[in-house]
């Protein structure tokens, strides 16, 4: 009865486990320092072929707050050399980054821009509109405003309505708010991926071109976007998730969205990190860092311990009861590890600004995973050396880890029983995933490998018999071996690779072999591989060959001798070109054939035969018709 309710209450606490876990959420991850490096370090390596990839360059950085390797100048000059006039989207790159360099200027036809803001096509108004604020050509905004809202009617892509809320900034105030509305239609539109991600149709582009117009606009008309915050850090988290792309646009758009989620004045999703990987003896400290997306810093928070479970520890809160972290050096601060047996932990958090702030979102149900690793001990460690069949009681000698024995030495007709236990930090018993025998000849390299099995009480025990194994595993190889215990586990600080002891094994002379070769590595080269054709067959003797063609001829000879004795009756024979063309073909066939015989390949003979075939065939039959009518 005691079994099964100790059943009912662990099933009891892992379905509580569950619903909990079920509840908190994976933190919002920030890009790391290396990812901000990267990002640097291609836009500035991005060959400047056109006024696009000037303006993903230049820009990019900027909103980096970074500077181009080529100075002012250069990069102007470039940009006048790439500019093609008539092109709306080369104008818009253009006079992008002509503004951005503040002393450069681009020559460009107003009046032709001017009338590109008469477009009926969101893409179109969006270039044109920019272009111009970028010349500081005045916009009519009643104007611009009926023309976008036009467009927008006729627009059903994610990427044409994120342009249009960019657009609209260009407008006053007053008419820009009507199309502010329009944020939360589009964020509606969102795909969820794998609950943890929202993106738009379209991927990277639309969805970052969409918060940059949502916030910018949201700026204009200074008001929040309707946005809710689980949207938002879902919108966030898929922009992380995209830190590995190399295309110049892509990156661009991905700087950008990421720089208005991080400097807004209305919702700033929060990023947790968790420091140091994990908890152990060390490193006793849970460590936090909280920042917004791009890794800036943020006001400070007060961050509390709530829960910290694994799947077999209900709570294995602070051995101080404290619950609180310390904020120290742009990081928070929990001593948690003292007493916490190894294991795969989740820490639930409750987080919020010290100062109030509406702007920080994402802090609800936050849990990081925590792994608190131990350092384990070989104990009990001994070596038994005696009989195959155990009848007697053999020599035992005992092993301290990680001192490696004396050598030891056995034969064909005896057996080896290696056994040992492996202790965590706190002295309790480990079952660690991976725990291997390694036997390695000393001479040949040559090296066997086998898994140390635990009994119930997590003792664990190498039998080899040698005399079974002397064949398969060892190859009856003779020598000295050495013994190297290997023990792994994610848990573990560091790998246990114990050199045990050395062992000298003999097997029988009739089978015993002193050296053994290493088998081919699967990575090095492969012998070079040559083709034999098979052999021709052996031809006749020359009189042989020579006496078979005389016979072969011998039938036309005597064909000559009787014509020439009867006469040849050609008295039917009438000349028409069918006839003559008929047995010219059935003549070059026959020569075709002993050509083939000779000197041409089957190949050779078909195409020829092609040609030749059809023409035969086709004036036998003329040929024929000709005799069933002269008959007639």
């Amino acid at each position: 009865m005691s079994d099964v309710v100790g059943t009912m209450k662990e099933g009891t606490f892992v379905l509580i486990l569950l619903v909990v876990s079920a509840t908190c959420a994976e933190p919002l991850q920030p890009i790391s320092q290396n990812d901000r490096h990267r990002f640097v370090t291609i836009l500035k390596n991005i060959p400047l072929v056109d006024s696009a990839s000037i303006y993903y360059s230049v820009i990019g950085l900027n909103v980096l707050g970074e500077s181009h390797p080529l100075g002012n100048q250069q990069l102007c000059d470039a940009v006048q050399s790439k500019l093609k006039k008539d092109n709306l989207q080369s104008v818009f790159h253009s006079t992008s980054v002509a503004k951005s360099l503040g002393d450069c200027r681009v020559d460009v036809d107003v009046g032709w821009l001017s009338e590109r803001l008469t477009g009926d096509s969101v893409v179109s108004l969006y270039h044109a509109g920019f272009a111009a604020s970028n010349l500081g050509v005045a916009i009519n905004s009643t104007e611009l405003s009926t023309r976008l809202d036009a467009a927008l009617a006729k627009e059903d892509s994610a990427l044409g309505q994120s342009l249009a809320l960019l657009t609209a900034t260009l407008l006053s105030p007053q008419h820009a708010a009507r199309f502010h509305d329009a944020i939360e239609d589009v964020a509606a539109q969102a795909d969820e991926i794998d609950t943890r991600f929202l993106q738009l149709e379209g991927g990277l582009t639309p969805t970052a071109s969409f918060l940059l117009g949502a916030y910018r606009l949201s700026a204009v008309t200074n008001k929040a976007p309707k946005i809710s915050g689980a949207q938002l850090v879902k919108f966030s988290a898929y922009l992380v998730s995209r830190t590995n792309v190399q295309t110049p646009k892509n990156l661009f758009h991905l700087v950008s969205g990421l720089a208005v989620l991080s400097t807004n004045d209305f919702l700033v999703p929060v990023a947790v990190r968790l420091l140091d990987g994990g908890l152990s003896a060390r490193n006793p400290d849970l460590r936090l860092a909280l920042s917004d997306v791009s890794g800036g810093p943020l006001p400070e928070f007060v961050v509390r311990l709530t829960r910290f479970a694994s799947d077999r520890v209900a709570d294995a809160g602070p051995p101080s009861g404290r619950r609180e972290f310390s904020h120290t050096e742009g990081s928070y601060r929990l001593p948690v590890f003292a007493a916490t047996p190894p294991g795969f932990y989740t820490a639930s958090l409750a987080i919020q600004p010290r100062s109030v702030d509406s702007r920080l979102v994402g802090l609800d149900g936050i849990s990081v995973s925590v792994k608190a690793t131990t350092s384990i001990r070989v104990a009990d460690a001994a070596v038994l050396v005696a009989d195959s069949d155990l009848s007697s009681r053999g020599r035992t000698i005992r092993l301290s880890h990680p001192t490696a024995g004396p050598l030891v030495t056995a034969d064909y007709t005896q057996r080896l029983v290696f056994t040992f236990s492996l202790l965590d930090a706190a002295g309790d018993p480990f079952e660690p995933h991976q725990v291997f025998v390694r036997l390695a000849h000393r001479d040949s390299g040559s090296d066997v490998y086998f898994v140390a099995q635990a009994d119930s009480s997590l003792s664990y025990k190498f039998d080899l018999d040698v005399g079974k194994s002397g064949r398969e595993p060892l190859g009856y190889l003779n020598g000295i071996y050495g013994l190297e215990l290997i023990v792994g586990d994610a848990l573990l600080e560091a790998p246990v690779a114990w050199k045990v002891f050395e062992l000298q094994l003999r097997f029988p002379s009739d089978l015993a072999v002193e050296t053994h070769e290493t088998p081919p590595s699967a990575y090095g080269a492969r012998p070079p591989i040559a083709h034999t054709f098979r052999v021709p067959e052996s031809r006749p003797p020359t009189l042989i060959s020579n006496a078979f063609t005389v016979l072969v001829l011998l039938p036309f000879l005597l064909l000559a001798i009787l014509w020439s004795r009867i006469g040849i009756n050609l008295t039917n024979f009438r000349l028409h070109p069918y006839s003559l063309l008929f047995f010219l073909g059935l003549a070059s066939i026959l020569v075709l054939y002993a050509l083939f015989w000779y000197q041409l390949n089957m190949f050779t003979t078909i195409r020829y035969l092609l040609v030749l075939g059809p023409i035969t065939f086709v004036t036998g039959i003329k040929h024929l018709g000709f005799l069933a009518q002269h008959r007639q």
